[in-house]
């Protein structure tokens, strides 16, 4: 091989040398492109999920009204506040809290209104120690409205105008007047319910002359110790069976089952003014003290702080289900109810 062409094969391997070295050498991206899409995303993924999340912020408690009540009051008033105030409260955006009894003085920072049955505790120091809440007091004996505090019924003139009534339904759905009242002896209300039952019934039928034997001065009424209301009623109602006595008022504490199931077999028809554990077919209907129409009408002072009021219970009957009343002899029950609420007529004298 001559020395021209060793020269020109060197020069060759030289180049090529030259340019694989210069490949190499050269970076896979060039510089000032962006990178890839994908490696952006998944940068940007990856500061989102170190960055530490906002805590949230604590809500305010929500305002309530609360329903207390003690041992000594009536079911069917519990319950029947318990649905007004359900209403009345998602009305106005508060929540409801029902509970027996309170176990402190000082209330929680939300409730707004307390509405209290029979409360077992002194509402004077109850109100004082709570001053930016509304109260109002269901059939609490002794309590007079003032300040933040209003009260609705009275034990006392509720049970007066219950028994008025009883009187005044006996004789409304007697056929000849012969009716009686059954009433517990040596209570602190035995003369207020003896005497408004009389008056009651004579507001309907003035002097109560029957017109068929056995001819009996009507209204009749017995007194019996609340001991005899299971086991000793008998001679009592006997004498009422004797003398054809229709329709018993039967004061509620008296109203056992033994005494119902016995004036059932007798054929004597009973008003009342508590709801008994059975009703039977017997049952006119119960008399009772309605504080529901009163709470209405006062929701508005009570959201507003405002109080100091005084309202009467409503007189409703219930529990009518044996159809022992007419449609019409209701209507007079229900006008003479209101005229009585309104003060148009005295339990305490006659007509």
């Amino acid at each position: 091989m001559t020395i021209k062409k060793l020269q020109f094969l060197f020069a060759i391997t030289f180049i090529l040398l030259a340019l694989l070295g210069m490949a190499a050498c050269s970076p896979e991206t060039p510089a000032g492109e962006t990178p890839p899409p994908a490696e952006t995303e998944a940068a940007t993924q990856v500061v989102e999920e170190t960055e530490p999340s906002p805590s949230p912020t604590p809500s305010p408690e929500l305002p309530v009204v609360m329903l207390a009540f003690g041992e000594a009051a009536d079911p069917w008033t519990v319950d029947r506040l318990q649905v007004i105030l359900e209403e009345l409260a998602a009305e106005s955006s508060l929540g409801l809290v029902v509970q027996e009894g309170l176990s402190r003085e000082s209330l929680a920072p939300n409730v707004r209104a307390l509405v209290g049955v029979r409360l077992g505790m002194d509402p004077a120091e109850l109100v004082g120690a709570n001053p930016g809440v509304s109260f109002a007091f269901v059939n609490q004996a002794g309590v007079s409205p003032g300040g933040s505090l209003s009260v609705i019924g009275d034990p006392t003139i509720d049970q007066q105008h219950q028994s008025f009534m009883a009187g005044y339904l006996a004789a409304l759905v007697s056929s000849d007047y012969k009716v009686a009242g059954l009433i517990p002896a040596d209570q602190s209300l035995t003369a207020v319910m003896t005497d408004a039952f009389i008056i009651g019934v004579e507001f309907f039928c003035g002097v109560c002359n029957p017109l068929y034997p056995p001819f009996q001065n009507f209204p009749q009424w017995e007194l019996m110790p609340l001991e005899n209301a299971e086991n000793g009623f008998q001679p009592a109602v006997d004498t009422l069976v004797i003398n054809a006595v229709e329709i018993l008022y039967l004061q509620g504490q008296l109203a056992s089952p033994q005494m119902l199931t016995y004036l059932s077999d007798n054929n004597i028809k009973v008003v009342g003014d508590e709801t008994p554990d059975t009703i039977r077919n017997n049952w006119v209907g119960t008399v009772t003290a309605d504080p529901g129409p009163a709470l209405i009408e006062l929701w508005p002072d009570l959201l507003a702080g405002g109080g100091g009021t005084q309202a009467p219970s409503a007189i409703i009957l219930r529990d009518t289900g044996a159809g022992l009343i007419s449609e019409g002899r209701l209507r007079l029950f229900e006008e003479m109810a209101d005229k009585l609420e309104a003060g148009l007529v005295s339990p305490e004298a006659g007509p």
